[in-house]
């Protein structure tokens, strides 16, 4: 059967599993398919954190149950997380990408001004897309979805 998880960060993704499977080989899962450490890990459904113990068929959890992911906030002390190293396509006659540091929490906007800092392209002329959509200046990194492994094209207006 399918569950689908919804993290408290990023976009909710489903995951096969089986009806013994314990709480802790559904984290394991979690873990080959988006690397996400089994320690960071609680998982919630209908409001009660799952002990790892807990196997699917003694849990009300069915096919398609949504079950909260809850992941540490990056508050714990290691700021690191937040860390970005992101690289950035850049349109011809540039050199094809650039690298940049960014926290999480930073706009797409102080994106844009970073790359202007690197290669003196006014920010205003900057448009950032992923997969062919551009993303919004207001909103953080982290809200768009942006992590290391997203590949970003930059086109000039």
């Amino acid at each position: 059967m399918d569950i689908v998880f919804q993290p408290n960060r990023g976009s909710l993704f489903a995951i096969e599993v089986g009806y013994f499977d314990t709480v802790i080989e559904i984290k394991e899962k979690i873990f080959k398919r988006r690397g996400i450490p089994v320690s960071d890990q609680i998982l919630v459904f209908n409001g009660a954190v799952l002990r790892d113990d807990l196997n699917v068929h003694d849990s009300d959890i069915l096919d398609r149950s949504r079950i909260h992911l809850r992941l540490p906030s990056g508050g714990g002390g290691d700021e690191e997380n937040d860390i970005l190293r992101l690289r950035v396509k850049m349109p011809p006659p540039r050199r094809t990408e650039i690298a940049v540091e960014m926290d999480s929490k930073e706009t797409v906007h102080r994106l844009k001004e970073k790359i202007q800092e690197a290669e003196g392209i006014p920010a205003a002329r900057i448009v950032i897309q992923v997969k062919g959509i551009e993303l919004c200046d207001q909103k953080t990194l982290q809200e768009s979805e942006i992590s290391e492994k997203t590949e970003m094209d930059v086109k000039l207006r």
